[in-house]
């Protein structure tokens, strides 16, 4: 059970830091400005839950909409605990946020289980 969780997570992590990357280097060279880099990685950041959670939903037997959002709910805690220590702060943009990547991580588990009976 553990495992397919972290599986899941190297795939979610990858496209980030892959994602991340890329947008730094279009940056540093000054192709993209600050309101596409800051769209640039909310998108990642969702596509990427999307494809963990796909590919979870893939893995699971039943009630993919469940997995899905077990695995965004841990996904946040880990984005709340890094956001209090580092930068101490919570508003409603942090909440906006969590909600849409639950229910990017929902819409991708429940796709992934409905593709792996097809």
């Amino acid at each position: 059970m553990i495992k397919k969780y972290l599986i899941s997570y190297a795939y979610t992590l990858g496209i980030i830091i892959v994602g991340t990357f890329i947008i730094t280097l279009l940056n540093y060279f000054n192709l993209l400005n600050s309101n596409i880099t800051n769209t640039l990685k909310l998108i990642i950041v969702i596509v990427s839950i999307f494809v963990g959670a796909f590919l979870l939903g893939k893995k699971s037997n039943k009630k993919g909409y469940l997995e899905g959002i077990k695995y965004s709910v841990i996904f946040i805690l880990l984005l709340i605990i890094i956001n209090l220590i580092v930068i101490r702060d919570f508003d409603i943009k942090s909440v906006i946020y969590f909600l849409i990547i639950v229910g990017s991580s929902t819409f991708g588990s429940m796709i992934g289980i409905n593709k792996k009976r097809s």
